[in-house]
């Protein structure tokens, strides 16, 4: 079983669930509410955030990065990672204005 970062990200609970009946394990209602509690921030977010913490809104973070790396980074990273990249789904960046549109998706297949 494959699974992707911005998978569990953008489909928590979805996905856990296929782990779990991967692994054969069951998804009971304990379960789900921890899925939920850690990757969506319904709670009023404390004033300084933890870093380490396992509270977050997943969704808002997955893609984050696009954001904080320079398209230099980005071609570098493209360079040293391409069979990865192509296997696991997801977007080589051909020029900077592709990487800086974020309707753009980073995912070939969802």
């Amino acid at each position: 079983m494959m699974v992707r970062y911005e998978d569990m990200g953008l489909k928590p609970e979805e996905k856990a669930k296929e782990i779990f009946k991967f692994l054969g394990l069951s998804y009971n209602k304990y379960v789900s509410t921890y899925v939920k509690e850690h990757t969506t921030l319904y709670k009023k977010p404390k004033k300084r955030k933890d870093a380490y913490g396992t509270f977050r809104d997943s969704k808002a973070t997955i893609f984050a990065w696009r954001g904080a790396l320079n398209y230099e980074a980005v071609v570098t990273i493209q360079d040293k990672c391409q069979e990865p990249l192509q296997r696991l789904g997801l977007r080589s960046f051909d020029s900077e204005d592709e990487y800086l549109n974020t309707t753009m998706s980073v995912l070939l297949h969802e």
